[in-house]
C-alpha cells in the first residue's frame, strides 16, 4: 500500500470514529423528538379535552348540588307534622282526598 492510500485510510478511519462518537447524541435527540411529537402532543391534546369536559361537568354538578339542597329542604319540611296538616287541609279544600285518609 502506498503512503497516500495509507494516509487516506487513516483519515477515513478517523472520520468514521468521529462520526460514530456522535451517534449517542443523535440517538438522544431522536428519542426526545419522538417523545415530544408522539408523547407530549397527544397528552396535551387530551389534557385540553379533559379540561373542557371538566368545565361542562362542573356546571352540571353545581346544578345537581342545588337541586339536592332544595329536595332535602322539601323532605325535612314534609317530615314536619305542621306541614303535613297544612297539605291535608289544602287537598281537602281543593276537593281531593289526602293520602292516608279513609274515604
Amino acid at each position: 500500500m502506498s503512503p497516500s492510500l495509507n494516509h487516506r485510510a487513516s483519515k477515513a478511519r478517523r472520520l468514521a470514529f468521529e462520526l460514530a462518537s456522535y451517534v449517542p447524541l443523535f440517538a438522544a435527540f431522536g428519542l426526545f423528538a419522538h417523545l415530544a411529537w408522539f408523547g407530549l402532543r397527544p397528552t396535551l391534546a387530551e389534557g385540553a379535552r379533559l379540561a373542557e369536559v371538566h368545565e361542562r361537568f362542573a356546571g352540571v354538578h353545581a346544578t345537581l348540588q342545588r337541586d339536592l339542597l332544595d329536595l332535602r329542604g322539601e323532605l325535612s319540611a314534609l317530615a314536619d307534622p305542621m306541614t303535613q296538616e297544612r297539605l291535608r287541609r289544602r287537598m281537602r279544600n281543593a276537593g281531593l282526598k289526602p293520602p292516608g285518609e279513609p274515604r
